[in-house]
């Protein structure tokens, strides 16, 4: 069994080795902490003997414990006190996303891969979806192609590379005759019309024309991805897809993924990784120091280390 939240339905019903997949939905009928008490009746009905906590908040913590297992494990966070086995999280650590939470596993004994990697499994409806997609824009057979995803999200602003520069980096692809396409939540809709007016060349733009699987699919078909760091990196990284990556309020040494093929751009600031949704020094250096030049480079590497 998995429980998910509404976002990661689709992705955890596509995997092989799950039996079902348990849907928290927060936002609808399970809203509150009515809401939460009622899930949690629900999931008593199990009689689960274990309970691994990879989300590690106090909401998690709660329903954790609320399912009255006979064990459970997490990091000790937020209200992890609930948990009947936890290990100590430091805000420093220095793992990578999947190392770190196979720090939770080993006390179960697994261990994790030498060469651990994400996958996600998109499915022939989907990858027929982006194919209409990209045949709607001439852009079905197209080989060379790069994908930029737009945002990092709503709350956090401070990922985001600035608009003016995704603007001149369309152009200078184009100008190399390379297409480009645009991704993007639906709440990313005005940024993408922003960025219209911004660029001489016309990128495609498909914000919020996906779910994650889809995107998935879509993104497999690039020959590389530019992002800040955000849930399509890691969708990049399961397909994949060498791509390139923005940090600047947080730390790649904590989430950025296993991937063959990627080019990290940071600037190392007194003030970063600062983990604040809002720029304290109000000059968003972080992101701004970063130049479509750079990026141009380092998309170039990447194809250049692909062809090999």
């Amino acid at each position: 069994f998995c429980l998910v939240g509404r976002e990661s339905q689709k992705v955890l019903q596509g995997c092989p080795v799950l039996d079902e997949v348990i849907v928290f939905d927060e936002e609808g009928d399970y809203k509150g902490l009515f809401g939460l008490l009622r899930f949690s009746r629900r999931l008593r009905a199990y009689k689960f003997d274990k309970v691994i906590d990879f989300q590690n908040n106090r909401q998690s913590h709660l329903l954790s414990f609320l399912c009255f297992s006979k064990e459970s494990y997490g990091y000790d966070r937020k209200w992890g006190f609930l948990l009947s086995h936890r290990i100590p999280d430091s805000p420093a650590r220095t793992r990578g996303p999947v190392e770190h939470q196979f720090q939770i596993l080993k006390m179960l004994k697994i261990n994790c891969p030498d060469h651990p990697h994400l996958e996600l499994w998109p499915s022939i409806k989907d990858q027929e979806y982006v194919q209409s997609l990209l045949d709607s824009e001439w852009l079905g057979n197209v080989q060379n192609m790069i994908g930029i995803n737009i945002a990092a999200s709503r709350r956090w602003e401070t990922k985001n590379w600035p608009l003016e520069y995704i603007a001149r980096l369309c152009d200078v692809l184009s100008e190399k005759n390379i297409r480009v396409l645009i991704t993007g939540l639906p709440n990313d809709k005005e940024a993408a019309r922003q960025l219209l007016k911004l660029t001489k060349s016309k990128p495609a733009v498909f914000v919020g024309k996906t779910d994650i699987l889809q995107l998935a699919a879509l993104i497999k078909r690039c020959k590389v991805f530019v992002t800040p760091d955000s849930a399509p990196m890691h969708v990049a990284a399961a397909v994949g897809t060498p791509f390139v990556a923005f940090f600047g309020p947080t730390d790649p040494n904590r989430h950025l993924p296993p991937a063959k093929q990627c080019v990290v751009l940071k600037r190392e600031l007194p003030c970063s990784p600062c983990y604040s949704s809002r720029c304290l020094i109000k000059t968003h250096a972080c992101m701004r120091d970063i130049s479509p030049e750079e990026v141009v480079a380092g998309i170039e590497k990447l194809i250049k280390e692909r062809a090999t």
